[in-house]
């Protein structure tokens, strides 16, 4: 993005680094949420979460998906690439986005990605038009 390509580029690469470890926690979300019913397996899942490399992968999923976005929406909203109000839904987002990590309540987690999505809409117009921008030198 003209105006911002380290703030664009560092914002892609906290994302990514918070997209990869997400295979990882698919599997064991699932198994939770089948057999979270007695106390023992509560506390078998809570024993794997507090291992050293899965909280590790388990922060970078976290930190990686709200700085990301957060930095994401901060060069839109420098480079003017989309309207302010769709960059600014990228940022809007994130305290949903931490809230619904903090307390599990995946609807907040939702509400996020709503806002994320409608910001993307204009986002995703923008780089169809492809604004016949030189690259920055």
């Amino acid at each position: 993005m003209r105006r911002s390509p380290r703030l664009a580029t560092i914002g892609m690469l906290f994302g990514l680094a918070g997209s990869l470890p997400f295979g990882v926690f698919v599997a064991l979300e699932a198994l939770a949420f089948r057999v979270a019913s007695s106390a023992s397996t509560v506390a078998i899942f809570q024993s794997v979460h507090t291992q050293g490399s899965i909280f590790l992968l388990a922060a970078s999923w976290v930190v990686g998906h709200l700085v990301g976005y957060l930095l994401t929406g901060m060069a839109l909203l420098r480079s003017r690439a989309i309207p302010w109000w769709a960059a600014s839904l990228f940022i809007v987002g994130m305290p949903f986005q931490a809230a619904g990590y903090g307390t599990r309540q995946n609807m907040l987690q939702l509400i996020c990605f709503v806002l994320i999505f409608i910001g993307s809409i204009p986002a995703a117009v923008a780089m169809l038009k492809g604004k016949n921008e030189r690259p920055a030198k």
